[in-house]
């Protein structure tokens, strides 16, 4: 992300070309609106990979099937992009437990949690 940043003539404050928090740095490309989308691309494709590396969240899947199991729906709200999530329940085979998936809004990092606008369109489904 900061690569993607630094070809394109962007000099990066000492403390976004220090953290270790991707979300960070996208948030710092929105400042630079011609590169927020391969900024923000190039954070999909590494949380994409990063599901292949990660192992499920404890319980996560029986809490979800529990969830389910009970007669309640089921949504995920993450900063992370939709894909991630995607691929990740996917790979733990829960994807039918998941009603909705709102992942960080394309484009938009000024959106992520906790504004509540990336969910507005969802919502009426859980009243």
């Amino acid at each position: 992300m900061r690569e993607v940043l630094r070809r394109n003539g962007v000099s990066l404050p000492s403390d976004v070309a220090r953290t270790n928090d991707p979300l960070a740095v996208l948030e710092f490309a929105s400042g630079h609106k011609d590169l927020v989308i391969p900024v923000g691309d190039a954070l999909i494709a590494v949380e994409v990979e990063a599901v292949q590396l990660a192992g499920p969240r404890l319980y996560a899947v029986e809490f979800m099937a529990a969830v389910r199991e009970s007669g309640k729906r089921l949504a995920i709200v993450s900063n992370n992009g939709s894909e991630a999530v995607q691929a990740n329940l996917e790979r733990v085979t829960a994807s039918v437990s998941v009603e909705v998936v709102i992942g960080r809004a394309y484009r938009r990092p000024d959106l992520m949690k906790p504004h509540v606008s990336q969910c507005s369109g969802h919502l009426e489904i859980f009243a």
